[in-house]
């Protein structure tokens, strides 16, 4: 079975191109566009991995990380950051498994999923 990616972007066609290179990686995949499909998502879905950028109207992938977080369902699920503007500070940094800044090599999206699969199991 393969693992399922929960990939949240507000940009329709980084979510698109994103999606199609999960799927080619063969991730299953679950997309949502903002916090509420994502949320949604999530409980619904149970990904053992979230993808989010971190700038989005509304909120934030940050936002989103907190929340997954302080819910004990949610809270060993890992989290990666994929962003073009990646944070500086450590309490937001931690709150991630990893931060890769867009755009992000393919073979760099891989390892950070491998790695963060590898954990959860652990």
């Amino acid at each position: 079975m393969s693992a399922v990616v929960l990939l949240i972007d507000d940009d329709r066609r980084i979510r698109n191109s994103l999606g199609r290179l999960l799927r080619v990686l063969s991730y299953d995949v679950v997309e949502a566009a903002d916090w509420d499909a994502a949320l949604e998502l999530a409980a619904g879905q149970r990904p053992d991995v979230v993808v989010t950028d971190l700038h989005m109207p509304e909120h934030s992938g940050v936002d989103i990380a907190r929340l997954l977080r302080s819910h004990p369902e949610f809270s060993d699920i890992p989290i990666i950051a994929l962003t073009a503007t990646p944070p500086r500070d450590d309490e937001t940094i931690s709150l991630f498994h990893t931060v890769l800044e867009k755009p992000c090599a393919a073979e760099d999206l891989q390892r950070a999923l491998t790695d963060a699969l590898q954990v959860r199991k652990h």
